[in-house]
């Protein structure tokens, strides 16, 4: 799979959490995640820069809304295509939902300093998991998440 069809087929597949996902439909896709974010945050920052250096608290707001906007489907549709990724490993795709909630209730303000840290240290350690994972190729028969992907 190439970067464009990996794009689009992510993109295209944003809900979708059935069937599976090869590893280069989701490594070209953690590439775009890695790289449009970037690049739009440079671009916005010249714009500041360029046209609204002395108004920059207005600007700060309308640089997180244009992130927002360009990041949120990306995340979505990174979320998904995670899920689908441990499909074709033929693991839960609830490994995905582990990593968020570890991560989300570090953060919460009730949380103890130490417990906040004991958590972050196991999404840090859940994270590099489903990283080193995701490299494996899936499996080349049936599971119960669908037929291989044909590429």
């Amino acid at each position: 799979m190439t970067f464009i069809d990996s794009v689009k087929t992510c993109f295209k597949k944003i809900l979708d959490i059935q069937g599976r996902a090869s590893r280069s439909e989701y490594w070209w896709f953690v590439l775009f995640v890695a790289l449009v974010p970037t690049i739009v945050m440079f671009f916005l920052f010249f714009v500041v820069v360029l046209l609204g250096g002395e108004n920059l608290a207005d600007s700060n707001s309308f640089v997180i809304l244009i992130l927002l906007i360009s990041f949120g489907p990306a995340v979505v549709a990174l979320t998904t295509v995670s899920v689908r990724r441990l499909h074709d490993l033929n693991k839960s795709g609830w490994y995905v939902a582990i990593y968020y909630a570890l991560d989300l209730i570090a953060i919460l303000p009730v949380i103890s300093p130490t417990l906040s840290n004991i958590l972050l240290w196991l999404s840090s350690g859940f994270y590099i998991y489903l990283t080193v994972i995701f490299m494996f190729k899936g499996s080349n028969k049936k599971n119960k998440y669908g037929s291989p992907i044909k590429l």
